[in-house]
């Protein structure tokens, strides 16, 4: 923080990369254990609304639009921060698969038996068949800075809340 460092670029790629680190032990750890759960009861639209504040600079600055429909609210008891993770997990890979500024679509909508779905949709580039059937593998990965660690942390912890993580794609679509 000192003004007078003589090289606070470095200090700013030391952080960046400690918040890297940070993130793959974290995956690691979500994976590796199991975690204490802290569940309590939140609104999925406000923690879905929380994420996309988080966002909103950097999908202003891609120039992405960002389009919401929620059908209503819907009250969970569970555990709210891996449930962010999931929705910031998910953010991150729609932003990721756009080579030019898109799209991306977010819904909140009652299912049949009390149940609802939260549906990601992005106008990227799309996942080719053969990635596809390897994306919630371990390690598995198409991005060159990628862990290959998100969509699997992802999916275990929707499992955890009784749910189930589905992705359809088509390369070019």
């Amino acid at each position: 923080q000192d003004p007078k460092h003589l090289f606070p670029e470095y200090t700013a790629l030391i952080l960046s990369e400690i918040d890297r680190i940070n993130l793959i032990i974290s995956e690691f750890l979500v994976l590796a254990k199991p975690q204490a759960a802290t569940l309590k009861i939140f609104s999925v639209q406000q923690t879905l609304n929380d994420i996309l504040l988080l966002f909103s600079s950097e999908l202003n600055l891609n120039g992405i639009i960002l389009k919401t429909e929620w059908d209503k609210d819907f009250q969970i008891n569970g555990e709210e921060h891996h449930l962010k993770q999931v929705f910031i997990n998910l953010l991150k890979n729609a932003v990721e698969s756009m080579e030019q500024p898109g799209e991306i679509e977010i819904s909140l909508q009652a299912e049949a038996d009390s149940m609802f779905s939260i549906r990601f949709k992005d106008s990227g580039i799309g996942i080719a068949e053969q990635d596809l059937e390897e994306v919630f593998e371990p390690f598995y990965t198409t991005k060159a800075s990628g862990t290959g660690l998100g969509l699997i942390v992802s999916q275990k912890i929707i499992q955890e809340h009784k749910g189930s993580l589905t992705i359809s794609s088509k390369a070019g679509v």
